[in-house]
């Protein structure tokens, strides 16, 4: 496989500079879909705190206070939004059989050998409740993207919004 187009979202953005920098010539493009972008060296759980949105300029913080908040009432907040009930259900469903290792959102992050000269996009998603767009596009900064564009959704576009998330994909995509 070569020259391949790399699509990643949420925590990926930790794991796609040092996928790309691991095998160069794996990859064309990167395209970070409403991605974290820990500063070097910081894990994404140091990145997100542990208060809400706005407490604190330097962590992304939470749609509700996490302290306070029950895990799917937060989970609710975080990727409910525009989804239906039943489509809501089965996200949860999958959620809760998350087997993300937990090493991903406690170490640091270390891009060494990034950018590696791939084009880089990012995805804004504009409603996003878990990253807010200001953050997304500080995290754009961080990993080197030269094309930044806005989609008017929630955190998880492909499922509360495929048809137009594929469009701007094609787009983004189109030489």
């Amino acid at each position: 496989v070569e020259h391949t187009v790399l699509v990643g979202h949420s925590i990926a953005g930790a794991l796609m500079p040092i996928m790309a920098a691991a095998d160069p010539g794996l990859f064309s493009h990167l395209v970070f879909l409403a991605t974290s972008g820990p500063e070097e060296g910081q894990s994404v759980t140091d990145m997100m705190g542990t208060g809400i949105h706005g407490e604190d300029p330097s962590r992304v913080g939470f749609p509700l206070d996490p302290k306070t908040t029950t895990v799917e009432d937060l989970c609710v907040a975080m990727f409910g939004p525009d989804l239906s009930a039943a489509e809501l259900t089965a996200l949860m469903k999958e959620v809760a059989l998350d087997v993300t290792p937990p090493a991903l959102f406690h170490e640091p992050v270390y891009r060494e050998n990034y950018p590696c000269g791939h084009r880089a996009s990012y995805i804004v998603t504009t409603r996003d409740p878990i990253l807010p767009p200001d953050w997304q596009r500080r995290f754009a900064r961080r990993l080197s993207c030269e094309a930044v564009v806005e989609l008017d959704t929630p955190h998880e576009p492909f499922l509360s919004h495929p048809d137009e998330l594929s469009v701007l994909l094609r787009n983004l995509l189109s030489p």
